[in-house]
């Protein structure tokens, strides 16, 4: 009896477990069932370049939404004087049914013209052109947006990449097709000017031939000249960082053999009549030694100088990143080869050292280490294997938030959404993917209106997400929240000072001076962006504490008494600290750097250096004495592993991504994510801040580099890097290498009261008025004063302790002229002299530009000029916007283009 009870029992047993299972694995199949299950697919919106003479430049991707205008600055198309422009159109499958332009001022915004793009024709390739004219005369040398607006029909045919090498799969192709069938209207950008004397097609062939001939060893003597070798330059040994002083077999490839798989198309980046900036965005492949095909994503910069005809390159640098290929032989005894790449890799360890994710070419990869050293493609905007110039438009940015033990990776991608529900669209998207079932999951998206360089530049500094399931995103003015469970967003911290805001190099601390005064804060906030636990460093009375940044992720602040933080009549302020501290978030003090009777008045870090200017303190202010550095000893890796690069015959340097646990396995296992599931999904409206008019842009390298509030620190940027700074209304407050060879200003054009300067902002600007903008150019170099000088405005400077100059022009023969108020005349002094004097003086210097000429005074003086003489415009526009007479009678000087000019004394 016994016997039959323990059957009966080991029967039911068996029955629960068969019966929990079936109820188990038909709940997963129903919660699978149950949630929208998609491809994540190819790309589909049609792309635009502009054309000129014959040459496709300028290629925009098209926007879902309307995009702000004022920080777009992919491109600058070249207007000649018919105004004629000419459009193609790769319509990737897509039928157009119309297109229109819309033309505003970069000024102020306002409408200038619009009309419709006609007659599309199609060519062999598939390719789709017209061309049109911009009938209402605009401003010469002035930029103006372009906007395309294209609505397409409905679309049932499959899915051209019009893309040459390109191997989309049919499933891809049916897909993409699919996706978007209904009719949608995209968006497209670029900017015009309208200049004389511009040869754009040298420059165009000059990058081009240049580009090309690297990749072919015969012509090293072809393009050595345009070069400027510096054996001593570190990236002589690496493809990803080689520039114009690189040696002349790197610049050519050493020994990779390339080839070039899909050509360039030029983006302009600025130009003017003697400079122009490009970049090329170009795939080139290479063959490894088992006969594999190794593709790399190549941008090659171009700074070009046209001197009467003869042309040179002044700048160089060459980004590379291999596409990475679980395929090829990516196991060695180390890790994960990555190929050529930047070693700055964003990647991020589970506790247990199983997982780890990375990311390369704009793509998140999960590595498994215990499975046999498996990785997998968890996100990307490349459908199947396929490349085309979509897939490779990288104008976004991940980050690898959190990895768990069991596999689970929530992150972040922000910028221009290539493909996927959210194509078209720029914004923040929360995904998170499981190693478990390899499924992508979306958890929120937030639409934003800026471009990614934009977005980019603030969200770097802080996007992660916390233990607890709330992202912080700083924004610039304010530090935001958001609830991953319900959307509910909020406002932290607003009104934020970004001089006061850092953050540590994982984005897991962040530190903020509480009254976000750079020069007057008693108090930093330390924060754990993980935990959301934070605590309070105070100055003590009679002193003030300023954060300097982060070693890794430890906290680097100084401190100063009250008399020791001086503000000079120019704006100028030093914050003269006494001491400085390196401490963990947890508090505990790493180091205090402190020198009896030195005062810390400037630093820089260089690398794991900080550099260290000391001063001695006088009742006059501080002197500078000499320099120190502390190195960082502290900080530690980000994860329990770092990268290593690796020396190779052909490849130069690699970059190398170790396994954490020692994987046995002799070769890794890949595999791509399975679905792109909207678990859940929310969308949550948030701007990030619109450019405020005390901030000024900084684009060099083909791209926006930093935002700064003083103009100083953005010329100086620009000065060193051959770029440019605007002002918070696009309005050009510094062009390196862009002014005359000689100009002087005339006394007699110039108020008055100017000509006995006070080194007081307040005080020149209450002489010039509303209408002018006071700005502060101190520790600018003598050499870019000449540009400001060049547009006809004169620069205060300060000569000695108790004397003030106004600086007027400069020569040819390295002279620079100014008014002495004494003698009631103007004088010259040698560069070099000019150099010592005023740099002695800490380079201090004041000058303004004109604010108050709006779009329709612009428009006013079109209208009262000759309508059929467009480069009348240029002398009406720029009397316009100085409001004085003079002319420049230099005979190399273009006669008659900016008032207020006068020959040399």
């Amino acid at each position: 009896m016994k016997y039959i009870r323990n059957r009966v029992l080991r029967f039911i047993i068996i029955a629960v477990i068969i019966a929990a299972g079936i109820f188990f694995i038909a709940n997963r199949y129903k919660e699978r069932e149950s949630t929208d299950i998609t491809d994540f697919s190819a790309p589909s919106i049609p792309i635009m370049y502009m054309n000129y003479n014959g040459a496709s430049i300028n290629r925009m991707f098209g926007y879902k939404t309307e995009t702000t205008t004022a920080t777009e600055r992919e491109s600058l198309t070249l207007l000649l004087s018919d105004r004629m422009l000419t459009v193609q159109v790769n319509p990737c499958g897509r039928e157009i049914d119309t297109l229109s332009y819309e033309l505003t001022s970069v000024m102020d915004g306002s409408f200038v013209e619009n009309g419709t793009v006609s007659n599309l024709q199609e060519d062999e390739s598939g390719m789709l052109s017209s061309s049109f004219t911009i009938t209402t005369p605009i401003l010469m040398d002035q930029e103006y947006s372009l906007k395309f607006i294209m609505k397409t029909k409905g679309s049932d045919a499959g899915q051209k990449t019009g893309e040459e090498g390109s191997d989309e799969n049919d499933d891809s192709e049916e897909a993409s097709a699919k996706k978007d069938s209904d009719s949608q209207t995209y968006y497209y950008y670029t900017r015009v000017i309208q200049q004389t004397g511009t040869n754009l097609t040298d420059y165009l062939n000059y990058a081009g031939a240049f580009y090309t001939n690297c990749l072919d060893k015969d012509q090293q003597e072809t393009i050595a000249g345009s070069i400027e070798t510096n054996e001593t330059n570190n990236s002589s040994t690496n493809f990803n960082d080689v520039n114009i002083e690189s040696n002349i077999d790197m610049v050519t490839w050493g020994n990779l053999d390339p080839e070039l798989y899909m050509g360039a198309v030029p983006q302009i980046k600025e130009l003017n009549d003697e400079t122009a900036s490009i970049v090329m965005d170009y795939v080139i492949t290479s063959v490894n030694k088992k006969d594999q095909t190794e593709y790399y994503h190549v941008k090659d910069y171009y700074r070009l100088h046209n001197n009467q005809g003869v042309m040179a390159m002044v700048d160089f640098e060459r980004d590379v990143e291999q596409i990475f290929d679980p395929s090829l032989p990516v196991y060695t005894e180390s890790g994960i080869n990555l190929g050529v790449r930047s070693t700055s890799l964003e990647y991020v360890a589970s506790d247990n050292d199983q997982y780890v994710a990375f990311v390369t070419n704009g793509e998140l990869w999960l590595l498994d280490d215990a499975d046999h050293g498996t990785v997998c493609r968890a996100f990307s905007f490349r459908s199947g294997s396929g490349i085309d110039e979509r897939s490779i438009n990288n104008s976004h940015d991940i980050k690898v938030c959190s990895v768990t033990d069991e596999g689970r990776v929530t992150f972040i991608v922000y910028g221009y959404m290539n493909s996927g529900d959210h194509e078209g669209e720029t914004g923040v998207v929360i995904y998170t993917y499981t190693a478990e079932d390899n499924m992508l999951r979306e958890q929120l998206f937030i639409p934003v209106e800026q471009n990614y360089e934009y977005m980019n530049y603030y969200l770097s500094s802080l996007t992660n997400v916390s233990d607890n399931g709330v992202i912080y995103m700083y924004t610039g003015e304010t530090l935001q929240t958001i609830d991953l469970e319900t959307g509910k967003a909020e406002t932290a911290l607003e009104n934020m000072n970004t001089e006061c805001f850092a953050t540590s190099d994982t984005q897991n601390y962040a530190a903020w001076m509480n009254e976000m005064d750079p020069y007057h804060s008693s108090n930093i906030t330390v924060f754990n962006v993980k935990t959301g636990e934070e605590r309070t460093i105070s100055a003590a009375e009679g002193e003030k504490i300023k954060i300097i940044g982060f070693y890794g992720e430890d906290l680097v602040y100084g401190y100063a008494a009250d008399g020791d933080i001086i503000t000079d009549g120019a704006g100028n302020t030093v914050f003269g600290m006494n001491r400085i501290c390196i401490e963990t978030m947890e508090g505990e003090m790493l180091k205090v750097y402190q020198k009896d009777g030195a005062y810390i008045t400037r630093l820089l870090w260089t690398g794991d250096h900080l550099e260290l200017e000391l001063s001695t303190r006088s009742e006059s202010g501080f002197t500078y004495y000499g320099s120190d550095h502390i190195v960082s000893n502290t900080g530690g890796e980000k994860n329990d592993i770092s990268v290593v690069t690796e020396k190779d015959n052909r490849c130069s340097q690699q970059v190398i991504l170790p396994f954490m646990k020692g994987s046995s396995s002799s070769s890794v296992v890949s595999k791509v994510s399975d679905y792109t599931i909207n678990y859940k999904k929310k969308t949550v409206d948030m701007s990030i801040p619109a450019l405020a008019e005390n901030q000024y842009l900084v684009y060099y390298n083909g791209g926006l580099r930093r935002i700064d509030t003083m103009v100083n620190n953005g010329i100086h940027a620009a000065d060193e890097n051959g770029g440019i700074v605007l002002d918070g209304q696009q309005k050009y407050v510094y062009e390196r290498g862009n002014w005359r060879q000689t100009i002087t200003l005339e006394p007699e054009t110039l108020p008055q009261e100017l000509l006995d300067p006070v080194l007081d902002t307040e005080v020149i600007q209450s002489v010039l008025g509303s209408g002018y903008k006071v700005i502060n150019y101190t520790g600018c170099s003598i050499e870019s004063i000449r540009y400001q000088i060049s547009r006809g405005y004169p620069v205060v400077a300060k000569y000695s302790e108790d004397r003030t100059v106004l600086l007027l022009g400069y020569d040819r023969w390295d002279n620079l002229w100014y008014y002495d108020v004494g003698l009631g005349e103007v004088k010259a002094i040698g560069d070099i002299d000019a150099a010592a004097i005023f740099g002695s003086m800490g380079n201090v210097f004041v000058s303004y530009i004109r604010t108050d000429v709006t779009s329709a005074e612009a428009e006013a003086a079109l209208d009262a000029a000759d309508s059929g003489e467009a480069a009348a415009y240029t002398e009406t526009a720029s009397s316009e916007e100085n409001g004085d007479d003079a002319s420049d009678t230099e005979s190399d000087a273009e006669p008659d283009s900016e008032p207020g000019l006068a020959s040399e004394p």
